[in-house]
């Protein structure tokens, strides 16, 4: 009697199914949990960028302020100085008077 050969039961691990790859769904889980952190991060940085600029502007806009003349004094006119003269209330007030350039 010829011998029978053995018949295998079907194992999946066995078996090679084309274009299917055993360790690409592990690998595409990690890479996207990657991809969210990588962009997690991006995201983080972004607002922390963006916070340091606005706060950057407000500080210029504060420091434009504080520099700049708010008003421009181009005259003093004392009245009712009868006893003290004009030229000391004027130097006493410590006021820079700005001269009109025409």
């Amino acid at each position: 009697m010829p011998k029978k050969k053995k018949q295998k039961a079907y194992n999946m691990d066995d078996e090679m199914i084309i274009g299917y790859n055993v360790g690409s769904k592990k690998k595409r889980t990690s890479q996207r949990k990657q991809k969210r952190k990588k962009n997690k991060i991006k995201k983080i940085l972004l607002v922390i960028l963006k916070i340091i600029l606005i706060l950057a502007i407000i500080v210029g806009i504060i420091l434009f302020l504080f520099v700049s003349p708010v008003f421009n004094i181009t005259n003093i006119r004392v009245e009712g100085a009868e006893k003290i003269s004009q030229n000391t209330y004027i130097v006493l007030s410590k006021i820079q008077i700005r001269r009109k350039h025409i």
